[in-house]
């Protein structure tokens, strides 16, 4: 006989599998053409982006799927079917734009493995990912995250990242430009010569200078300032300003943390 609490329970388990449903899967695997490309503008749905700059390369192409849900497994592997990437260009600027119809927007969810584009081209990234990893791109990077940590590597002619919530990372012999809301910053300049500027609104901020003779300093910390360099040592708190040489190389650098600054030279003797 059937009790009160066993119907409750069965009627709870059925409405879960109700709700959960049935999974489905696309992928995708796609190559285009890169032509005289100069940009490349990414419009993409909240999933990770693995980015990697391949030197020499006249293609760009992404893989992938789409994941999705559906109350029969026919109409969730319909539905994983559905949307679609579009890529165009027009003088020398591309856009890989995803495509989600809109019933089935709450439906289906992106998993992009990566990304292959030509090493010269200038990156545009803005929206909702969780993580972001880009290597290997010699072009300007402009990332642009409401949330998500960002990791860059290879960059050499310009950063530009900005991200509300989540860590930034940057290894690049140009210039550096990095805020997050939420988060803290490690930047890693190769080559000297090119402007720092950093904001951690909640978190601490590290740089490794390759060399910083003529860096002129302006930090606001509300935790500890900690310069370590071939030219420059000083441990103190709150703010400094300082001017190395001629003092060229502009190196602002705001965190609620503390800020640690080393170059290659004190590195290399040992910290």
């Amino acid at each position: 006989m059937m009790t009160r609490d066993m119907f409750a329970l069965g009627l709870l388990f059925g409405l879960g599998s109700c709700v959960m449903g049935y999974r489905g899967e696309e992928t995708f695997a796609e190559t285009h053409d890169a032509g005289p490309m100069r940009s490349l503008l990414l419009d993409l749905p909240a999933t990770d982006v693995n980015l990697d700059g391949v030197a020499g390369a006249t293609s760009l192409g992404w893989e992938g799927s789409w994941f999705s849900t559906g109350g029969t497994q026919k109409i969730a592997t319909q539905n994983a079917q559905r949307p679609d990437f579009f890529y165009s260009r027009l003088d020398g600027v591309a856009e890989l734009r995803a495509f989600v119809p809109l019933d089935v927007e709450n439906l289906v969810d992106l998993e992009l493995r990566r990304i292959l584009v030509p090493a010269d081209v200038d990156i545009e990234l803005t929206g909702v990912h969780p993580k972001v990893d880009i290597t290997g791109v010699d072009g300007h990077l402009f990332v642009d995250l409401q949330r998500g940590d960002v990791t860059i590597n290879g960059s050499e002619t310009g950063n530009y990242v900005r991200t509300g919530l989540g860590s930034i990372t940057v290894t690049s012999s140009a210039a550096i430009d990095a805020a997050t809301r939420w988060g803290d910053i490690v930047l890693d300049q190769t080559v000297s010569g090119g402007d720092v500027i950093a904001t951690a609104g909640n978190g601490s901020i590290e740089v490794l200078f390759a060399d910083v003779s003529n860096v002129s300093f302006q930090i606001d910390t509300g935790g500890r300032v900690d310069i370590r360099t071939a030219d420059l040592v000083q441990v103190s708190s709150g703010q400094l300003v300082r001017e190395l040489g001629d003092g060229t190389v502009r190196v602002i650098l705001e965190a609620s943390g503390d800020v640690i600054v080393r170059d290659q030279a004190w590195t290399d003797a040992g910290d």
